[in-house]
């Protein structure tokens, strides 16, 4: 029975029309899908041929033939369908970001586990995504490859090495897709070698001025021990990953704990822009003491005159009361923050950058601002305090 349009008019919801050779055309409603079956190996496949009217009749034949055909050949429709399919998704990738998902998800099976897939996405997307996606990946340079890599090279050599390998892997699969015409920007010999230190010969004992997560607990801890004024600010920043400047200028009024909430105004903010701060409960007793404990308009006033403690505070009291972390800058702990979000969570890093106030690629932040993004980052602080008092248990 062929197909015709009176038929198709005709035909009651729910029911289907044989065509002819594998081709169905199923009714819903005033539309309808086409379905083309085969056989092959033995077993019944079905494969969909679109949504009628928008394909109408001729068009489904000719896409049943071209199934036909290859059946004729030896290949399966829709093992062939969907390549085509993923051909066109990397035709269309555009972005750094869009390609390395792409590598990921055909490399998955090669790698050991579901972990080590996690991890290579985790640190794409926590070094290199921010940068490489300011522009088309054919556009991408070695300038752009050092850029991502130099603030990590001395800090973090094995992290570093770990993320130019990844950016040269997925550039080298955009060069086999034609999408890129130039040399590998990420390759170490003859390339990078030029600009880097050479990784084997870095000096390893260098003060790190971010404390590695790791121990920032049994920090923590030690801090509690302290009850001066800039051993709650520093708390309160560990808590916050605000900077310096924005604890020390913190204000009463800027505090609402009803609704659990630090509003840093645009005039303190480093981007000019309004950033709201979630408060956890120990970010919330912090300011509540500090409340008791003065009326000061500023949470952290100087014993002295009417400004705020001094920007060398809290890094005196590292230096002072905690020799064993001597070597660490308060203003590090957002690096530490960071890595412990990159390293030990399954976290969106576009909501780990707007916990630090930092601005993102245009092509993302609009999207993220609109979105719920503020309940997002509640969770990630709660988890970031309950990190930090773990060793209090």
């Amino acid at each position: 029975m062929n197909v015709t349009k009176n038929k198709i008019k005709n035909l009651q919801t729910g029911k289907k029309i044989h065509d002819g050779r594998g081709l169905y055309f199923f009714k819903k409603g005033d539309k309808g899908r086409w379905s083309f079956r085969y056989q092959r190996d033995g077993r019944c496949h079905e494969m969909g041929c679109g949504t009628y009217p928008e394909i109408s009749i001729l068009m489904a034949r000719k896409r049943r033939e071209s199934y036909k055909k290859m059946l004729s050949c030896g290949l399966d429709p829709i093992t062939e369908k969907r390549k085509e399919e993923a051909k066109r998704k990397v035709i269309n990738t555009k972005y750094f970001s869009d390609l390395a998902k792409v590598y990921i998800e055909r490399k998955q099976f090669e790698w050991r586990n579901s972990k080590h897939r996690k991890q290579v996405g985790r640190t794409l997307e926590t070094y290199a995504y921010k940068i490489l996606d300011s522009k088309p990946i054919e556009d991408i340079e070695v300038q752009d490859v050092i850029r991502v890599l130099k603030p990590i090279w001395i800090k973090k050599t094995v992290t570093a090495q770990r993320v130019m390998q990844r950016i040269a892997k997925v550039i080298g699969m955009a060069k086999s897709l034609k999408l890129y015409h130039k040399d590998n920007p990420a390759v170490w010999k003859g390339n990078l070698e030029f600009n880097l230190s050479d990784p084997f010969k870095i000096n390893t004992v260098r003060h790190h001025p971010a404390m590695p997560y790791k121990i920032l607990p049994t920090f923590y801890k030690l801090l509690l021990q302290n009850t001066s004024i800039s051993s709650y600010a520093l708390r309160l920043l560990i808590l916050t990953v605000a900077r310096t400047n924005e604890i020390l200028g913190a204000r009463r009024d800027e505090f609402d704990l009803q609704e659990r909430r630090w509003v840093v105004p645009a005039q303190r903010m480093k981007a000019n822009r309004e950033h709201k701060v979630p408060l956890s409960d120990e970010a919330i007793n912090i300011v509540k003491l500090r409340m008791r404990e003065s009326n000061h308009e500023l949470l952290f006033p100087s014993v002295i005159g009417k400004k705020h403690i001094s920007n060398m505070a809290m890094l005196e009291l590292m230096r002072r009361q905690t020799k064993s972390y001597n070597t660490f800058v308060p203003h590090g702990f957002r690096s530490t923050f960071r890595d412990w979000a990159a390293e030990t969570g399954n976290y969106d890093q576009n909501v780990v950058e707007f916990c630090m106030a930092h601005k993102l690629h245009s092509r993302v932040e609009g999207a993220y601002m609109r979105s719920d993004l503020y309940y997002k980052r509640v969770e990630i602080m709660n988890d970031w305090e309950k990190y930090l008092i773990s060793s209090l248990s």
